[in-house]
């Protein structure tokens, strides 16, 4: 079962409100013991409703990258398309948190697109 901080929830949930009603985006990082405890910002990136895009020669050079988060300014966390087709580029877990940006609104992936269970830790 992968492991997340709980403080990082906390901070993605408020980034996530903070960028409504655009999408945020940014990469997910993990410690040593595999557990997710961070995000990278991308330095560059584009946001609208619908969408968010980001320039790859920007991309930081973090092996503890795990994957990515980003959020839905709607209802619905199942992911898209392109969602799908960007999860496989990098990384393993994949979050989105959709409206209204609550814990029960956040939903884990794999790179294939199938659901993950977390446990939130201290």
């Amino acid at each position: 079962m992968l492991k997340v901080k709980k403080g990082l929830v906390l901070e993605l949930l408020q980034a996530c409100k903070n960028t409504y009603p655009n999408e945020f985006f940014a990469f997910l990082g993990k410690d040593k013991e595999g557990t997710v405890d961070h995000f990278v910002v991308v330095p560059i990136f584009y946001s609208a409703r619908d969408s968010v895009s980001y320039r790859t020669d920007t991309l930081p050079l973090d092996s503890s990258i795990a994957g990515t988060i980003h959020s839905h300014p709607a209802y619905s966390a199942r992911p898209s398309k392109a969602d799908l087709h960007s999860f496989e580029k990098k990384g393993f877990v994949h979050m989105i948190i959709a409206y209204p940006y609550e814990l029960n609104t956040i939903h884990i992936y794999d790179s294939k697109g199938n659901a993950v269970s977390c446990e939130l830790i201290d």
